[in-house]
């Protein structure tokens, strides 16, 4: 057995090594080079210390747009957030933000390698802790925010005003993909539909689709009882937050789940509220869920075990979605792969489904302008740790 689970490790840390070589081995250009802008408008719209928030920005195509939230887990008591300021301080203030970035995977500027190479490219940075769903600030009398702001809805709702003010998002008829990864993944999921009918509003001529990747958190208890169950995060970090109102939570969704609204803010219960077509990205073997539910990268029996049923239980929810939703175009694209969050990496275009499919390809299709197709569903059902065939092992 010690053999095993030391194999088992040897093939994990292979598997780390490869993704992150080939990430820092990139060629330089296939990436994309944004300016920074600051998010005005709104003197409310701050993070958590009271800075202003920020965009990456570079111009390309006004009739197609990429507009992507970006990740980064959240905290949700006045312990991990004092934690986080320290150790993740650009996650909660935009004090050391650079001038420009370069990003790849989803914002690369080869065709080959992204569907939206040459749309117009906008990076709103994550620093509101809140999965970009809160509302309350540091000095907000009825919320004790232990001297924080939360204001991740404002933040999203203020930039998708000045892209319009400033940049011309909506002047003519254009594509938008509006999506994030991991936190930001659960914040496209809860604010998609709010976005769509704001912008549509304004400017009938958008056609919005979503890009939602790592967002679909299963409701299933740590391995261990020692770890925080992400359920009572989701709850606590509701409150802690201010997450509330139906252009959050929605509004059947809250009827539904009137006295567990975090129900409201978790992948498997609220997926199936959308309206707005969206593609979703979610791993059998999710790398942060399984990481926070095992406290580590799987490596014993048991903890292996417990891997492998997290992913049946996936392959199973995500084989029967498509049928409760309320949205007539909703792509699901799962590998059996331990991974999370790849969408602005290299390994977008490069791993692949049991089918052949990479996360380019799903994007692609759901892209394309043929109405005739159906929407996507391209899910690895197998559940041997990191069994797809495309996972780079």
């Amino acid at each position: 057995r010690s053999t095993k689970k030391m194999a088992r490790h040897l093939v994990i840390v292979a598997l780390v090594w490869c993704c992150l070589s080939i990430d820092a081995t990139e060629i330089s250009n296939d990436r994309t080079l944004m300016n920074i802008f600051t998010v005005m408008g709104d003197d409310k719209a701050v993070c958590n210390d009271g800075t202003s928030p920020k965009y990456y920005f570079s111009e390309g195509d006004s009739n197609s747009w990429l507009i992507y939230l970006e990740g980064g887990g959240w905290c949700y008591d006045e312990t991990t957030c004092a934690n986080r300021y320290i150790k993740s301080n650009d996650l909660m203030s935009s004090l050391n933000y650079s001038d420009t970035i370069t990003k790849t995977g989803v914002f690369s500027n080869n065709p080959k390698n992204s569907p939206v190479s040459s749309a117009t490219k906008v990076f709103i940075k994550y620093c509101s802790s809140d999965g970009w769903g809160g509302d309350v600030g540091s000095d907000n009398e009825e919320w004790d925010t232990f001297g924080w702001s939360f204001r991740g809805r404002r933040i999203i709702d203020a930039t998708i005003k000045q892209l319009q003010s400033n940049h011309g998002l909506g002047s003519t008829s254009a594509s938008v993909v509006f999506g994030g990864t991991s936190a930001g993944g659960r914040g496209a999921m809860f604010s998609i539909d709010r976005v769509t009918n704001n912008l549509q509003l304004s400017s009938p001529l958008l056609s919005i689709v979503g890009l939602l990747d790592s967002p679909y958190w299963l409701d299933i208890q740590p391995l261990y009882s020692s770890l925080m169950p992400m359920q009572n995060q989701t709850d606590q970090i509701r409150l802690l937050g201010n997450i509330s109102g139906s252009n959050i939570l929605d509004q059947q969704c809250q009827s539904e789940h009137a006295s567990e609204l975090w129900k409201c803010l978790y992948g498997q219960y609220r997926i199936p509220y959308l309206k707005t077509k969206y593609l979703m990205y979610a791993a059998s073997f999710d790398a942060y869920q399984l990481g926070q539910l095992v406290g580590h990268t799987p490596v014993s029996d048991e903890e292996i075990l417990y891997a492998e049923s997290f992913a049946a239980m996936t392959q199973s929810l995500l084989n029967t979605l498509p049928n409760a939703m309320t949205s007539p175009s909703a792509s699901i694209y799962s590998q059996a792969c331990y991974n999370h969050a790849i969408t602005p990496t290299v390994l977008f275009d490069i791993t692949k489904s049991n089918d052949g499919l990479s996360q380019n390809d799903a994007l692609s299709y759901v892209l394309s302008n043929n109405s005739s197709k159906s929407p996507l569903k391209d899910i690895d059902n197998c559940t041997s740790f990191i069994c797809g065939s495309g996972c780079l092992l």
